[in-house]
């Protein structure tokens, strides 16, 4: 159906011609530089409306919702200045637009060049930072458009995704650690001094550490066994502590611990690569946007003393016309009252008073 559209727009309304006549008002702008964002803008009105009805025309910003790209700070603010110089050219000519698809929608048989130009309009009037995509990338835009409304509407926020290392035994063995006894936690200088100094302590304290110490003493057997151990059979033995030997657990619980800590360190290097890299990056795109700023700066300079001149001249020929005008009033005035055989002088605010008088 859009391609017999598309068809139909060039026969019989010779749609050809609007976008030749397009591509060459943008080659015209493009090389006098300093209207040279206005000119691929029009490039791309040229290359709509080459198959207005199998694509369509978004902005820089909506496009980034599907292809984020970098853009210099100095490119963007250039774009702002040459939208604000364009906009009364921009109303004129959306204007015409506008006036035009009012007569292709009254006469009927016109209505596909209507609606052409009414999808076209908004890029007329601020062709500036407009690209031209396939219809599907406009229909994607639309829905993450949609989708962002909806949750707007519903008080949600939309979070960043974020990579991160999955949380699993294999990770982090921290997750199936089981909870230590108070005795458990005490270091063997603790253990020592309770058991030397039993009478400062509760019995049942003292008996515990001493069948603690014991425990450690008989765990360090097991020691090779459980460095050959897998995560998952650590995991099976730490889950159900009451089916295995206290010496085993314990044995168990310092490789798990010790695994623990190797996991964390690499997770922190890795998060140190991370930031490096992240930082090369930025300092890389931040090389590029200067380099681009170089070799744009003079054309930026020679485009803005350009229109400064442009404005000069024209505020000249204005002030001028002017002058040229006044001093026509005057020599009509001063012809009128001679004729009339009467003589006129002229004040300083420029008000004639009779002499005769």
């Amino acid at each position: 159906m859009n391609g017999c559209l598309n068809i139909l727009w060039h026969f019989p309304f010779l749609g050809f011609l609007f976008a030749f006549f397009y591509a060459l008002f943008g080659a015209i702008l493009c090389c006098t530089v300093v209207l040279y964002p206005v000119g691929l803008g029009f490039f791309q009105i040229a290359r709509f409306l080459l198959s207005p009805f199998s694509s369509a025309l978004v902005t820089r910003k909506e496009l980034a919702l599907v292809r984020p790209e970098e853009r210099s700070t100095a490119a963007a603010a250039y774009s702002t200045v040459i939208t604000i110089l364009y906009f009364p050219f921009g109303v004129i000519a959306a204007a015409g637009a506008l006036f035009a698809m009012i007569g292709e929608f009254l006469s009927i048989i016109g209505i596909p060049c209507g609606i052409v130009w009414f999808k076209a309009l908004p890029a007329i009037f601020m062709p500036v930072d407009k690209i031209c995509v396939p219809k599907a990338v406009a229909d994607e835009i639309a829905r993450i458009k949609a989708g962002d409304t909806v949750r707007r509407y519903k008080g949600e926020t939309r979070e960043p995704e974020t990579r991160s290392a999955e949380r699993h035994f294999a990770e982090d063995p921290d997750e199936t650690l089981p909870p230590m006894s108070e005795v458990r936690q005490y270091d063997d200088d603790k253990l020592l001094e309770i058991v030397c100094n039993a009478a400062m302590y509760r019995a049942s304290l003292v008996e515990e550490c001493r069948r603690e110490i014991d425990i450690r003493s008989k765990s360090a057997k097991f020691t090779e066994q459980v460095r050959a151990m897998d995560n998952d059979k650590l995991h099976e033995i730490l889950a159900s502590p009451q089916l295995y030997a206290e010496e085993l657990i314990y044995a168990c619980t310092l490789e798990q611990a010790e695994r623990r800590r190797i996991w964390r360190e690499e997770q922190a290097k890795e998060e140190e690569k991370l930031r490096l890299r992240r930082e090369q990056e930025e300092k890389a795109a931040a090389e590029r946007r200067t380099k681009v700023w170089k070799r744009r700066k003079p054309y930026v300079i020679a485009g803005a003393v350009a229109i400064l001149i442009s404005i000069g001249f024209l505020g000249k020929s204005i002030y001028k016309n002017h002058l040229d005008i006044q001093d026509g009033l005057y020599n009509l005035d001063a012809y009128s009252c001679y004729e009339k055989g009467r003589s006129f002088a002229y004040g300083y605010d420029n008000t004639p008073y009779d002499m005769s008088e």
